[in-house]
């Protein structure tokens, strides 16, 4: 609840700072008593019109808070749906993001299901670029209308943050196991949701290294990363044959994001990380498990 009450909170600090602040200057100016500046102070900021400005009030102060009230209302008519217009941008994309990889998202799931449909090629020629113009627009708005960052998306299970995670890991993933030609796509969109988070970190003012290095340590456990793995290998998706080599650089293109995506998601209460279900137990699913719809029939590929 805090992003929608916080912006009403905003617009009835605004008004009563300049209630109060009108009042006084009624009060001051006009050497009228508290009572009634108090009321000259409520005509004129609301527009009502009740009271008529005697014992030497100054018509131009009058004018003047009746305008900022105005104002101040225009700004929260027009900044709503500047607000809903972003978000609404935003969140088509983490719902298109679910299509791809069930929800909630993992990043070797959505591997796994372009495995299965047959739909790698699409993926590297216009997924990639789709989400690089997304890390950008995030980039710029969300340091603009800050408020959009504590707006969740209306699944609970789901979040923008858990999103771009999870799209990150997926090139992550795409360059470092998948033993197919990735093109420049995956590391284009590591780049650009790396330099667009690093902008949050800096507005919000997350520690970060910002020359973080190739072997310095990462969120995920190699553990973790083993069975993702296994889990890819497990659907028919060809991987790297040397493991050691795919995690090595698995954990050198994570580090880039690693840092400000942990702080990110601690600030702004995210879904816990996929990566944290891995265990030695975890098993490859079924082809059809993320493939039904909701009736229950299977979406052919």
């Amino acid at each position: 609840m805090r992003a929608p009450l916080t912006l009403l909170a905003f617009q009835a600090t605004w008004l009563f700072l300049v209630f109060a602040g009108f009042s006084l200057v009624f009060w001051g100016v006009a050497g009228i008593d508290w009572r009634e500046a108090i009321r000259e102070s409520g005509s004129a900021l609301f527009t009502i019109g009740f009271a008529t400005p005697e014992g030497g009030v100054p018509l131009f102060l009058v004018f003047a808070e009746a305008i900022i009230g105005l104002t101040l209302m225009a700004l929260l008519i027009s900044y709503l749906p500047t607000i809903y217009a972003s978000f609404q941008q935003r969140e088509f994309m983490v719902s298109k993001l679910a299509v791809r990889t069930g929800a909630p998202t993992s990043p070797w799931q959505a591997l796994i299901i372009a495995q299965l449909t047959g739909s790698f090629e699409t993926l590297d020629d216009a997924f990639w670029r789709d989400w690089e113009d997304w890390f950008i627009e995030i980039a710029e708005s969300h340091t603009s209308l800050v408020i959009l960052n504590f707006y969740r998306s209306p699944d609970p299970d789901n979040h923008w943050i858990a999103t771009a995670r999870t799209v990150l890991d997926m090139a992550a993933l795409r360059i470092a196991v998948v033993d197919l030609p990735a093109g420049v796509g995956p590391h284009i969109a590591i780049r650009s949701g790396s330099l667009s988070f690093r902008t949050l970190a800096r507005y919000f003012r997350f520690p970060h290294d910002l020359d973080p290095q190739p072997s310095d340590p990462i969120s995920v456990t190699q553990d973790q990363f083993d069975v993702a793995y296994d889990l890819i290998a497990a659907s028919g998706v060809p991987v790297v044959a040397d493991r050691q080599a795919a995690w090595i650089a698995f954990a050198g293109w994570r580090v880039n994001y690693d840092a400000v995506i942990v702080a990110a998601a601690d600030a702004f209460i995210v879904p816990a990380d996929p990566w944290l279900s891995l265990g030695p137990d975890a098993i490859a699913p079924e082809p059809h498990d993320d493939l039904d719809d909701d009736t229950g029939g299977e979406i052919a590929p």
